[in-house]
């Protein structure tokens, strides 16, 4: 997949652009809708809402703590920075590791587990209207495939993350 995707041709042209802006939704822009919709829930004593925003926040905190675990455990070779084909796996107790974490820290992707987690209770609490599920599970997936267009993640990496933040 890596190898037909080809993400660093993609570097400045308008699909690299538009993976830059998505991926920030499993990040930044993620977080600060999930925020944004808290505060809609208490000014308009929304019940629902809140409820959403508690399970949203906990699903957020639950999937990030099984992705740092794994990525700890893995210290998979980030695509950007392989030094062969499909990343090496390194595990925690490589010197490499230790030193350079951020280049070892691919799998799982922590932005797909975080998109996943969100979307999944979006689309659970809302589900009685279609277009949430469908609008939910679009963003998540735009994340997870930004991911691998902006040359942080393998296919695989992206696939881990996402079944973490749906379970």
């Amino acid at each position: 997949i890596y190898d037909a995707v080809d993400p660093p041709r993609l570097d400045g042209t308008s699909t690299g652009k538009i993976s830059q802006t998505a991926t920030k939704f499993g990040a930044t822009y993620g977080l600060g809708f999930l925020a944004g919709f808290t505060g809609y829930g208490f000014l308009s004593d929304d019940k629902k809402a809140l409820e959403t925003s508690y399970l949203a926040a906990e699903a957020f905190f639950t999937s990030g703590i099984w992705t740092q675990l794994l990525k700890a455990l893995a210290g998979r070779e980030r695509p950007g920075n392989r030094t062969q084909s499909g990343g090496k796996w390194t595990g925690p107790f490589s010197s490499n590791f230790s030193k350079h974490f951020t280049d070892y820290d691919s799998f799982p992707s922590g932005h797909s587990s975080t998109a996943f987690s969100i979307a999944t209770v979006f689309a659970e609490q809302y589900s009685e209207t279609p277009a949430v599920p469908i609008i939910s599970y679009g963003i998540a997936g735009l994340v997870g495939v930004s991911r691998i267009t902006v040359n942080r993640h393998w296919a695989s990496d992206v696939f881990a993350g996402a079944v973490i933040g749906y379970l």
